[in-house]
C-alpha cells in the first residue's frame, strides 16, 4: 500500500517536472514564459468563484497575445492541484492580522456573519501575497527557463 502511494506521488511530481520542461522548451522567450505563469499564479491566488480564474486567463490572452499561454494555464493547473491551499491558509492568517482589532460585522443572520468576516481577511490576505509570490515566481521561472534554453542550444 505504501509503495503503491509512494509510486503514484513519484510519478505526479515526474509529471510535473515533465510539464514543466515542455513549457522551457516552447519557442518563446524566458520573459514571455516567466509573464505567463506570474500571471497564471497572480490569477489563482487571488479568490474566484469555479471557473472564474480560466476566464480571467482567456481574458488576458485576449488582451496581452505575447504572453505564453501554455505556461499560463499551466500555473492556474499546478498551483490549484499542489500548493493553492496552504496559499490560501497563508492569505487568511494575513488578513486576520490586519483585521484582529477590528469589529465583528453583525448582521444578524450567523451565516452571513461568518461569510463577509472571512471573506474580507481572505482578500486582504490574497490582494498582499498574489503580488509578492508572482513576482517571484516571475524571476525564479524567467532565471529556470534562462538557464535551461542556454543549456540546450550549447549541447
Amino acid at each position: 500500500m505504501i509503495k503503491k502511494t509512494k509510486k503514484k506521488i513519484d510519478n505526479f511530481f515526474l509529471k510535473i517536472k515533465n510539464y514543466f520542461l515542455n513549457i522551457i522548451r516552447l519557442k518563446a522567450t524566458p520573459h514571455e514564459i516567466a509573464l505567463g505563469f506570474a500571471i497564471g499564479t497572480f490569477i489563482e491566488i487571488l479568490p474566484a468563484f469555479f471557473g472564474m480564474d480560466y476566464l480571467l486567463a482567456l481574458l488576458v490572452i485576449l488582451v496581452y497575445p505575447k504572453v505564453s499561454k501554455v505556461s499560463l494555464f499551466g500555473a492556474l493547473i499546478i498551483l490549484n492541484a499542489v500548493i493553492l491551499y496552504p496559499i490560501h491558509a497563508l492569505n487568511y492568517y494575513i488578513g486576520n492580522l490586519i483585521y484582529a482589532g477590528e469589529p465583528t460585522v453583525y448582521f444578524n443572520i450567523v451565516f452571513l456573519d461568518n461569510l463577509i468576516n472571512i471573506s474580507r481577511r481572505f482578500l486582504i490576505g490574497s490582494l498582499i501575497t498574489a503580488p509578492i509570490i508572482s513576482t517571484i515566481a516571475y524571476f525564479v521561472v524567467k532565471k529556470a527557463v534562462k538557464g535551461i534554453q542556454e543549456k540546450e542550444t550549447n549541447v
